[in-house]
């Protein structure tokens, strides 16, 4: 099975397929669109293209959305550039990837040379690294969307007119995922050009969204600003994770009629690895069990995972396997099991803060300072120390207008964490530093929090 708007149409023409700008399309319109695509593409791409990749800036909006299923309908690799990422960085991108076009929208260039080596029935090539250091992207097959989107399907139990809303970027796979799962389950997918908050109260009312898919940082900023609001019946969940969430969200998210499911995914697993089931607990800090036909294991701290929606490999490839001789891949997430097998997802294992020959994990400090009254984000990073190595530090952003007691974070932390975890030195900032998927900038905000820095 592949990725194909045009076999949709076949099977339900008259359906709705997607919601933007206020004007719903079906996927009889969609199809048509898809093939006018097509034959416009067509007339600009060389010859010859097995193997090869055309380039798009990831916007979440019509014209890019018909681009894509154009391409997959052409068999053509699609390698998905940020729409905010700098001209330098895209310039880069197309030297390292040599694809053979460059799509913006609806317009397509055309780039003379390109790479012929990328494996067959690849749907996408997303990006995983940053700004720094060689570019890679993870290679995602057809097949592995597909049997993402169908265990995805499994655990939240997907009905027939749901409507997901998509409000994370398609450059990065928790949403670009949104758009495939919903062209596989015939259902309908609400375009968000960009998130904000107003926009997405909006959405969810006037468009009857059943499920959203949203970072914890989203979702407090919509309780953040319309305390007072209700989500209507029809939304069924949303859908949260990129990221640690506070652990009094999913109370009060469920105060305004918002089931929260905490999730685990990484880009080379297309999405979803692990989700709460639809009757967890508030009380429950995990992400649930792994889907059906995926496996997680914990070596060393790390979490290691296999399963029908890996990646093929990364592209560009050095000659070296990303998995195990026994198919293993390590994410480079730490992890526990707790409660059975439900994972509980401790931070990378590269932000460990190493202080006085102790490792610790920033996300489970971050955990206890989300739970002191008034503090709404934490992020937490090694500052350079002479006698202990490191030391802990704490970035604080508050409930607008309120205070912090320090005795008070001193009390709380010194209850559950050890003297070696406990943060020494802490700040207050107005807003914390994102990076553009939505979670928290280590590094930027220990440029920005080292000079506030006072002792706690």
């Amino acid at each position: 099975m592949r990725l194909s708007i045009v076999e949709a149409a076949r099977e339900c023409p008259s359906r709705t397929a997607l919601c933007a700008n206020g004007t719903r399309y079906t996927f009889a319109e969609l199809s048509a669109s898809t093939q006018q695509r097509m034959r416009e593409f067509a007339a600009i791409l060389p010859k010859g293209l097995a193997g090869s990749s055309v380039a798009m800036v990831g916007l979440n909006d019509l014209d890019t959305t018909v681009s894509l299923f154009a391409l997959w309908e052409l068999e053509i690799a699609v390698l998905i550039i940020h729409p905010r990422a700098p001209l330098a960085e895209r310039t880069r991108f197309l030297e390292v990837f040599q694809p053979a076009a460059f799509v913006n929208g609806r317009e397509m260039s055309g780039l003379g040379s390109f790479a012929r080596d990328i494996p067959g029935g690849t749907a996408c090539l997303i990006l995983t690294s940053g700004t720094t250091g060689p570019p890679k992207a993870a290679v995602l097959s057809h097949a592995a969307f597909v049997a993402s989107a169908e265990a995805s399907a499994t655990r939240l139990q997907w009905k027939a007119d749901d409507r997901w809303l998509a409000s994370l970027s398609i450059a990065h796979v928790g949403g670009l995922s949104i758009i495939t799962r919903c062209l596989l389950a015939r259902s309908c997918v609400v375009l968000h050009p960009r998130f904000a908050e107003n926009e997405f109260v909006r959405a969810v009312e006037e468009e009857r969204v059943t499920q959203v898919s949203l970072v914890p940082t989203m979702l407090e900023r919509v309780l953040e600003r319309y305390p007072r609001w209700r989500a209507p019946g029809h939304l069924r969940f949303a859908l949260i994770g990129g990221g640690p969430a506070n652990p009094d969200l999913p109370r009060r998210a469920g105060r305004q009629g918002i089931r929260t499911l905490l999730s685990y995914g990484l880009t080379e697993c297309c999405s979803q690895v692990c989700t709460q089931p639809l009757d967890r607990s508030d009380d429950d800090p995990t992400c649930g069990e792994p889907l059906d036909g995926f496996q997680v294991e914990i070596r060393d701290s790390e979490i290691r995972v296999k399963g029908p929606a890996m990646m093929t490999g990364y592209y560009p490839n050095d000659g070296t396997s990303a998995f195990d001789a026994d198919g293993w891949f390590g994410t480079g997430d730490a992890g526990i099991f707790e409660r059975g097998r439900r994972l509980r997802v401790l931070g990378r294992l590269d932000d460990v803060i190493v202080t006085g020959g102790e490792n610790v994990h920033p996300s489970e400090v971050e955990a206890i300072l989300l739970t002191c009254p008034n503090v709404r984000e934490a992020c937490v990073f090694g500052h350079q120390d002479p006698v202990w190595g490191q030391i802990v530090c704490a970035a604080l952003k508050l409930v607008p207008g309120a205070g912090v007691d320090p005795e008070h974070i001193k009390t709380t932390c010194a209850r559950y964490l050890s003297p070696s975890r406990m943060p020494r030195k802490f700040c207050i900032l107005d807003h914390i530093p994102l990076n553009p998927n939505g979670k928290h900038n280590r590094v930027e905000t220990a440029r920005v929090a080292t000079p506030l820095l006072q002792d706690l």
